[in-house]
């Protein structure tokens, strides 16, 4: 037997960093169970052969070496089991040919090519099709087959079933649906029924949802996003751009703030990720991290009061004091440079067009509790409608202008579109 060497970067030599990525979302996906480190070894190899068999096909073929682009198909993978879909088997170049030729020709998306024996054409089928499933499922689709045989279909393939119920019966696109699998089609076709046309969200951009909104209004030009020019878009344009949905469209101005990521800049950092990003286990014990890349975030946790679960060093003493009698100890908060700190923490559980969440709301008062513990003045809100969600964010932006620090937390189901993360009230 050879024995791989353990070094840093494992047998494909990646930094550090590169690791540590891998690992989160090997870690996220469940296949690897020890600490995130940034460190190869053999449980990590272990969890990197767990990832090459889910990609299958796709895998690039050097073993024990997660590659960027192998990293971002399991990321995508993630991300489809948080909208309920379990990517168990991801679809050939063949089967993502037909499905995007099928989309394209029900206007169910404004990309007019995509490279289905590449990897970016397979991440963007992920992500497509467990957001049309994420939609099948508000529409109840999936109840019967739930009840009849207690598995979930939402596999992030979508076959010719979920296909036909994205669009109207008869159209061209059902036939290309039908010539994926003819062995599930025989017998005469009927005419399809005259229905009598209502509005849709072509025809006023206020019927249409977020997602169809933006893909009336946005188009991928040279691989990024674009607003649409031509007149029948101009009113969905409007739309998007009076309420402040970006659509993935990036600008000049925004993009610096739209890029700042956790890794680059602790400021951007969640409460979980600072914390995750500065502590380290190397000594066997919690402590902080001594990594140099990772001292502007230690420093700033610190700064901020932050413990991040580590413990205060002990001083030894040679004076011996003498016993004193017990008394009620009263908890101090040390609160650093900055003292002005707000946040708003919100947990929404209870939904009426989504499944209930058990968690969230106690989580969000779990959070409130500890971030109170540290000096915020905390705003803990819960199970808020639309309307109220948006009142407490103006709200607390409004507040937080002056503040030394300002923290916003959400609990609750969210969705992403093109790679922006959004809050469902």
């Amino acid at each position: 037997m050879v024995a791989v060497p353990i070094d840093q970067g494992g047998p494909c030599n990646q930094s550090k960093f590169q690791v540590l990525l891998n690992q989160r979302v090997l870690k996220d996906l469940g296949l690897y169970t020890s600490v995130i480190d940034g460190v190869s070894g053999p449980k990590y190899r272990k969890a990197i052969a767990g990832g090459e068999k889910l990609l299958a096909q796709w895998v690039d073929g050097k073993k024990y070496c997660l590659s960027g682009s192998e990293r971002k198909v399991l990321e995508a993978v993630v991300v489809a089991g948080k909208r309920g879909s379990s990517c168990k088997y991801l679809l050939s170049s063949n089967q993502i040919k037909y499905s995007f030729d099928f989309l394209r020709l029900n206007r169910l998306t404004d990309r007019s090519y995509i490279n289905h024996k590449d990897i970016s054409g397979l991440i963007w089928m992920i992500d497509t099709a467990s957001e049309l499933e994420m939609r099948l499922s508000l529409l109840k689709f999936y109840e019967e087959t739930l009840r009849s045989t207690g598995t979930n279909t939402r596999d992030c393939r979508l076959d010719v079933a979920e296909l036909k119920a994205l669009t109207q019966s008869g159209s061209q696109a059902e036939a290309l649906a039908g010539s994926i699998d003819t062995s599930q089609n025989s017998g005469p076709v009927k005419p399809a029924s005259k229905i009598i046309e209502e509005p849709t969200c072509d025809d006023d951009p206020l019927l249409c949802p977020l997602v169809q909104l933006c893909e009336r209004a946005s188009y991928y030009d040279d691989g990024k996003k674009a607003w649409r020019t031509d007149i029948s878009a101009s009113e969905h344009v409007t739309l998007a751009k009076q309420q402040g949905v970006s659509c993935g469209v990036m600008t000049n101005t925004v993009t610096s703030a739209a890029i700042a990521t956790c890794e680059a800049n602790p400021s951007a950092c969640s409460l979980a990720e600072l914390c995750r990003t500065a502590i380290s286990f190397k000594t066997g014990s919690l402590s902080w991290s001594t990594d140099t890349a990772l001292q502007p975030h230690v420093e700033f946790a610190q700064n901020a009061g932050i413990s991040c679960g580590i413990p205060k060093p002990v001083v030894a003493s040679n004076i011996i004091t003498p016993p004193v009698d017990p008394v009620q100890v009263v908890k101090t908060t040390t609160l650093g440079k900055y003292t002005n700190r707000k946040a708003l923490v919100i947990g929404n559980s209870q939904y009426s067009q989504q499944t209930p969440l058990r968690n969230p709301s106690s989580d969000a008062a779990e959070i409130a509790r500890s971030l109170e513990e540290v000096g915020f003045e905390v705003e803990l809100a819960l199970d808020l409608t639309r309307r109220e969600l948006g009142r407490a964010i103006t709200r607390f932006s409004s507040n937080a202008k002056e503040a030394d620090i300002s923290l916003f937390y959400f609990a609750g189901h969210g969705i992403e579109i093109d790679g922006r993360n959004y809050l469902v009230p």
